[in-house]
């Protein structure tokens, strides 16, 4: 998350606290504390951790424009006010309207979907989040227990995968000092796992020059 103005997704954050118990005209109020700050996220999985933080418990979009991502405090598990005693703060990140940013349908579509189940998305961090946006742009439904099964990690590059699946599997048992070790072919094997279909890769928007792997089997 940054504040840099040229990041590729920048909202305007606006925070208002109120009591749910007091009702003005057919509306919660008053506004116990409102306020409005830029805020943007150099990457889609920095916004998704950011609507998944353990504060959050909803998010909505606007059908007309897509431009707005609602949440409210989690109040307890089920997400219900009813009957609580002290304050609720509720955050509204919207696209400025003096800013033209072409949002993406399956981003506002992961927001929604984080927010909504984020009991799924517990141990994700930004990392993982982006690489669950990347996967899904190709394609995949958002199954999340799909993609856990599917994703291998985020490496340096496939080699640095297949080199520790090379020393998991085939040289697990073999010295270092043998003939095998010493003379085995990491970017060949590398090489042939890619070219058999077994795995596939996606670059990081998070982490220059990573990739994400996935297993193709899941």
């Amino acid at each position: 998350m940054t504040t840099t103005e040229n990041a590729s997704l920048t909202f305007t954050l606006f925070t208002r606290t109120f009591d749910p118990n007091k009702v003005v005209d057919g509306a919660y109020g008053p506004d116990l504390e409102e306020s409005s700050e830029n805020i943007s996220f150099d990457s889609v999985g920095e916004l998704l951790a950011y609507v998944n933080d353990e504060s959050f418990i909803h998010v909505s979009v606007s059908p007309v424009t897509r431009a707005s991502v609602s949440y409210d405090t989690r109040l307890t598990d089920d997400g219900q006010t009813d009957n609580y005693t002290g304050v609720v703060t509720e955050r509204t990140l919207f696209v400025p309207a003096e800013t033209t940013i072409a949002v993406d349908d399956a981003v506002w579509f992961l927001a929604c979907y984080v927010g909504e189940y984020w009991r799924e998305f517990i141990t994700f961090d930004a990392d993982r989040f982006d690489a669950l946006a990347a996967w899904v742009a190709e394609g995949n439904d958002v199954d999340v227990e799909r993609f856990n099964d599917a994703y291998e990690g985020l490496w340096d590059d496939f080699e640095d995968f297949a080199r520790d699946q090379a020393d998991e599997t085939i040289l697990a048992e073999v010295e270092d000092d043998s003939l095998l070790a010493r003379y085995f072919n990491h970017a060949a094997f590398a090489r042939d796992l890619l070219l058999g279909g077994e795995y596939s890769t996606l670059d990081s928007e998070i982490a220059g020059g990573m990739v994400h792997v996935f297993n193709n089997w899941a």
